[in-house]
């Protein structure tokens, strides 16, 4: 699936506080935005509704995705279109860094794994555990595995 991302009247409040207004947007492929706003103001929560990652839905608007509706799609489906990297990676196993980046394509060779994170600058760290890992090092892994998800 390709295509804008569309997004179209979207309302979001959370105990009793409007987080997100009647937004809308349209971001095309291949051209970079920024979401800017200060602490607060909705933007991690509309990423993550929009990727399917928080269990929150919009009170109203929807959102589309090269046609598709973002909403109406399974964890599943979505997951093969949108990948979604947070502030900050941590887990509460030993995992190293290569065990992280292989979540993202559970079926995914070692070549790939290799790639994946060779595109984002971390295979030099592939066996040191997540725990010791910078936070920049940290979200090169996060990418990595973004990026093995191929969405």
């Amino acid at each position: 699936m390709s295509g804008d991302l569309q997004v179209q009247g979207l309302f979001y409040r959370a105990g009793g506080t409007e987080i997100l207004r009647n937004l809308s947007l349209t971001l095309t492929p291949g051209r970079v935005a920024c979401l800017m706003g200060p602490n607060g103001s909705g933007k991690s929560t509309l990423l993550k509704m929009l990727a399917g990652v928080s269990g929150k839905t919009p009170h109203a608007g929807r959102a589309y995705l090269g046609g598709a509706d973002l909403f109406e799609q399974t964890q599943a489906v979505r997951a093969r279109h949108v990948s979604y990297v947070g502030a900050d990676l941590r887990t509460e196993f030993s995992l190293s860094a290569r065990e992280v980046v292989e979540m993202g394509g559970p079926n995914a060779g070692a070549s790939q794994v290799e790639g994946a994170m060779n595109a984002c600058a971390c295979w030099e760290f592939a066996d040191q555990e997540l725990r010791t890992l910078s936070g920049g090092e940290r979200q090169r892994v996060a990418l990595a595995r973004a990026y093995l998800q191929d969405s």
